[in-house]
C-alpha cells in the first residue's frame, strides 16, 4: 500500500519531537530542571487539612507539570488515619517513629528506615505511633478519598467546598 503523506521515518521523527515537547514545562523548560536541595530549617510546616487533626505537613517538592509531590508528614502522638485511598501511586519512607498500615486484611509495621509502596487506589488504613515523621511521595497530584465519607476531616471538607466555589475542581 502506497502512502502519499509522510514516510514512516518522518512520522516517527515527528512523534519523537512531540513526545519531547510534552516533557517540557509551560515555559519550555524541562519538568525537572535539575538538582534541588532543602534543609529542615527551611521547611514550612502547616496543618495537613486532608488528614485527621494533629498531622502537620511540609511540602518539599512539587513538579509543576505532573503535580507529583514529595512531602513530610509528622505527628507528636498516636494517631489513626481511617481507611482511605489515593489516586496516584504512593511511596512512604519512615524518617522517625513507627507506622502500621493495613491493606487487604494484612498489617505491616514499619520503623525508622522502613519503606512502603502502594499502587494508586489501594485502600489502606494507618496508625502512627508516638512522635513519627514520614516522607510521602506521589507520582501525581496527591489526594485522599475516605472509604467512609463520615471519616473525612471537617477541614478537608471545607477546603474542597472552597475550591469548588472558586472553580478549581
Amino acid at each position: 500500500m502506497r502512502c502519499n503523506a509522510l514516510s514512516r521515518p518522518a512520522v516517527l521523527g515527528l512523534l519523537a519531537i512531540a513526545a519531547s515537547t510534552l516533557a517540557l514545562g509551560q515555559e519550555g523548560k524541562p519538568a525537572m530542571a535539575g538538582m534541588m536541595t532543602v534543609n529542615a530549617a527551611d521547611l514550612k510546616w502547616v496543618p495537613a487539612e486532608a488528614l485527621p487533626p494533629g498531622v502537620m505537613m511540609a511540602v518539599i517538592r512539587e513538579d509543576p507539570v505532573t503535580k507529583a509531590v514529595d512531602f513530610l508528614a509528622k505527628v507528636e502522638k498516636d494517631l489513626r488515619v481511617p481507611p482511605h485511598w489515593h489516586t496516584p501511586n504512593e511511596r512512604v519512607s519512615i524518617i522517625e517513629g513507627a507506622l502500621t498500615t493495613e491493606t487487604e486484611g494484612k498489617r505491616h509495621t514499619l520503623t525508622k528506615g522502613g519503606f512502603m509502596y502502594l499502587p494508586g487506589k489501594t485502600v489502606h488504613e494507618a496508625w502512627l505511633k508516638g512522635k513519627t515523621t514520614i516522607l510521602i511521595s506521589a507520582d501525581g497530584p496527591f489526594d485522599i478519598t475516605y472509604v467512609n465519607p463520615a471519616d473525612e476531616p471537617a477541614s478537608y471538607k471545607a477546603m474542597k467546598e472552597k475550591a469548588k466555589k472558586e472553580g478549581m475542581q
